[in-house]
């Protein structure tokens, strides 16, 4: 049997080891994927049901720490998912749109993907606090000083 410190390490790096697989990983269910294909080889070629059923609980909290680093950012991970595809969404104008002469830029704010910068070719009056529905392609950012 462990000691109670041991355990709480192993717990605990267990865990973190989850947490930090997710952030490397873009896809929740390849990382599921490649647990259930590992808990499936463990079992299969480990007959002493004591060590299975650490395993298993550590297998579970490595899971735990991997869905926590999901559920802390369900916009990142649902705008990384989203990119170069066509989407439709209900947003808030949060800043006043700036005209160029050229182009408009407008801050959004929306319960789906969080604040995003829109760039409007042919630009219509819009003013702070406007209710409206976007559609078009949502490309990744570039790192701007402004936004």
């Amino acid at each position: 049997m462990l000691q109670k410190s041991k355990f709480f390490l192993f717990f605990a790096l267990t865990f973190f080891s989850g947490v930090f697989f997710a952030s490397l990983f873009n896809s929740f269910s390849l990382l599921f994927l490649v647990f259930l294909l590992a808990f499936v080889v463990y079992s299969v070629f480990l007959k002493d049901k004591r060590l299975f059923f650490w395993f298993f609980v550590f297998c579970l909290v490595f899971f735990l720490g991997f869905l926590r680093y999901y559920l802390s950012f369900p916009e990142k991970k649902f705008l990384i998912e989203n990119y170069n595809k066509d989407v439709t969404f209900k947003a808030t104008i949060v800043n006043e749109p700036y005209y160029d002469g050229v182009k408009q830029k407008i801050v959004l704010n929306s319960k789906e993907y969080g604040k995003i910068l829109v760039y409007l070719k042919n630009p219509k009056l819009y003013s702070f606090k406007d209710k409206v529905l976007v559609s078009g392609k949502l490309l990744e950012p570039k790192n701007f000083r402004d936004f």
